[in-house]
């Protein structure tokens, strides 16, 4: 019969052995024996004593459940938020202040009045696309093309031509119908300009 003979992790021939990783594991089985007979708090090297009331802590209670809204949730459904206001950029009121106007634009076309009385901040702006339908004859030109619609009425000559038709006619009109206050603007004008040049003059 063959006698097989077990070694202990702390017999002489393994420690001579394993040496330095046997000290490890000792320590390592100490602090466990300490941990499971008194709690050992690694950080503090005090015993919990308390366990099911730190455990409490970690776990959620009923209550919890039963709250739909957090606090934070519910602070911030009572501030009324108020739209942000968005500013348009001179270019483009300068063309809404036009298309209020189409009407002058061309007199010969009937347009319907805008229902809008201010203005309004929500507005789109898009680039027309010319249809196929259309010949290339009744299309604009790149030239023509420009950034607003200010800027092509501005480069249009027989625009220009047609408003100081209009303005020529309407200052004729208020001449004959107010002569006497339009002599006093004449003469305030040419007071004006004397006093100018004489000052001009004492300068020099």
């Amino acid at each position: 019969m063959s006698i097989t003979t077990v070694t202990s992790p702390t017999s002489p021939i393994i420690c001579d052995i394993l040496g330095p990783f046997l000290l490890q594991q000792r320590e390592i089985n100490k602090l466990l024996i300490m941990a499971l007979k008194g709690g050992f708090n690694f950080k503090s090297d005090k015993p919990l004593t308390d366990i099911e009331a730190i455990m409490k802590q970690s776990t959620l209670s009923s209550d919890l459940a039963k709250i739909r809204q957090l606090p934070n949730a519910m602070k911030r459904d009572k501030k009324k938020e108020k739209p942000k206001v968005r500013l348009l950029p001179p270019e483009v009121l300068t063309d809404l202040k036009v298309l209020r106007m189409r009407s002058v634009l061309d007199t010969k076309r009937f347009y319907k009045r805008s229902s809008l009385k201010s203005m309004t901040n929500d507005i789109q702006v898009g680039k027309v696309v010319d249809s196929p339908a259309d010949f290339y004859s009744s299309r604009l030109t790149k030239k023509q093309r420009k950034s607003t619609l200010v800027d092509e009425l501005l480069a249009d000559q027989d625009f220009k031509q047609e408003v100081k038709k209009r303005y020529v006619n309407i200052v004729t009109n208020n001449k004959r119908r107010f002569k006497k206050a339009y002599r006093q603007i004449q003469q305030k004008d040419k007071e004006k300009q004397k006093s100018a040049q004489k000052k001009s003059k004492k300068k020099k």
